[in-house]
């Protein structure tokens, strides 16, 4: 029996490493297949330098990227890894063996980093009758073939796979051999997980009983988030560039953001807005926005430009001025503004941290020169925005490390 091993990807390089990493000791003459959909980390040049992993390049959602994976796949059975997740030793076995038992398509059972998280997924998959995500499950390829692969869908496309199997009389079950996920490297995570997880729960479970997804969520596939260099207004015939040590501090807000963004939901599409070369992008994962109107207000309208050429539904920009921004924040921010099709982010100095809107059109914001003042921000949105609570210092403060952080670049008056 040869096994293909399927994993779609988008900017998740240190996440691909370690999944590919652990699959060498029992690969043996398996077929390992990553379908990256345009990353920008370095995540192209590592693939291209494994001579055994085959690229394949994908666009569209990640169930089309697994579409795309499994066409070019030879083997009999298929099995789908998320980036960052690692079969245990056996798992070869484990799928010999789900083939000497009929079965057309499965699920190895999730493990998390605690027990805690571990009962929940457990649960979850059991109150489902599987996953929610195409990670550690297999397919027959004739199953595959026969059914036309994966419905095109943001999300829960191994809930609808799965119940298409069992109506065409298939065979599906678990399999009693674990594999492991582990959170994104650098997570913020700390104080949304279990909401974060109840929400997908719920969302499962909702689209399992009426075949409906999300619209909230479904939408978060189609948006974009912006990040202002710190630089992004500058008058670019004055050749200045920021001090190191400005630098350093921006480098490292971006690059907390951007961990943010990166486990916010699904975000398609991420870039950094600057006139000048970003030091966190490559880094962040992110792609660039190059600015060259010599007005704020004209930058505005390009970044506007190109929400707009990405087909966004959707555009947060974010200004890294605040180290407390967080996951939460950035979903409040965009779903619980009572409907408004704008939302505000402000700091405790009435400035704006970030802003949300949905149809990212250039003439949306036009004539607003980009000022940090919360107010003069929405006005320019027409009034359409609603102001998220005030963010606080000590929102962003988790551990001694962080406080003394926060005291050095002057956000807290002072740490003891």
């Amino acid at each position: 029996m040869k096994i293909s091993i399927l994993v779609p990807s988008f900017n998740q390089r240190t996440e691909l490493q370690r999944t590919l990493r652990a699959l060498i000791p029992e690969k043996d003459d398996c077929e390992i297949l990553v379908a990256d959909r345009g990353s920008t980390d370095g995540t192209l040049p590592f693939l291209h330098s494994l001579s055994w992993v085959k690229l394949i390049a994908a666009k569209g959602y990640r169930s089309e990227a697994i579409n795309a994976a499994a066409e070019a796949a030879t083997g009999d059975v298929l099995l789908i890894l998320s980036p960052g997740s690692f079969p245990s030793r056996g798992w070869k076995a484990a799928l010999q063996a789900a083939e000497g038992k009929g079965l057309d398509a499965g699920y190895f059972q999730v493990a998390k980093q605690t027990g805690i998280r571990t009962q929940a997924e457990q649960l979850s998959q059991r109150m489902l009758g599987g996953p929610r995500t195409t990670n550690g499950v297999f397919v027959m390829k004739p199953t595959w073939d026969t059914l036309g692969g994966l419905r095109p869908l943001p999300e829960f496309e191994w809930l609808a796979f799965s119940n298409r199997v069992k109506s065409a009389g298939g065979s599906l079950g678990g399999l009693p051999h674990e594999i492991l996920t582990m959170a994104p490297s650098g997570s913020p995570h700390r104080s949304s997980w279990w909401a974060d997880t109840m929400e997908d729960c719920f969302a499962a479970w909702k689209y399992v009983r009426t075949d409906a997804l999300c619209p909230v969520r479904a939408r978060r596939e189609r948006t974009a988030a912006v990040i202002l260099r710190q630089d992004w207004d500058a008058d670019m015939s004055s050749s200045t560039e920021p001090s190191s040590e400005l630098g350093d501090v921006y480098a490292e807000a971006a690059h907390q953001i951007a961990l943010c963004l990166k486990t916010f939901g699904g975000i398609r599409i991420a870039a950094v807005a600057s006139p000048t070369p970003c030091p966190v992008q490559e880094r962040a994962g992110f792609v660039q926005i190059p600015l060259v109107q010599p007005s704020a207000e004209g930058r505005i309208q390009e970044i506007l430009a190109w929400a707009e050429r990405e087909s966004c539904e959707a555009l947060y920009v974010v200004r890294p001025v605040f180290p407390g921004l967080s996951h939460t924040l950035l979903r409040e921010l965009a779903e619980q503004t009572d409907g408004l099709d704008a939302g505000i982010l402000p700091t405790s100095r009435g400035e704006w941290a970030a802003f949300w809107m949905e149809t990212p059109a250039p003439g949306r914001l036009s004539g607003w020169n980009g000022s940090p003042d919360a107010k003069g921000l929405k006005f320019a949105l027409r009034e359409d925005a609603s102001q998220i609570h005030q963010l606080s210092p000590v929102q962003g403060l988790y551990t001694q490390q962080d406080a003394k952080e926060y005291f050095y670049r002057g956000v807290l008056s002072n740490y003891s």
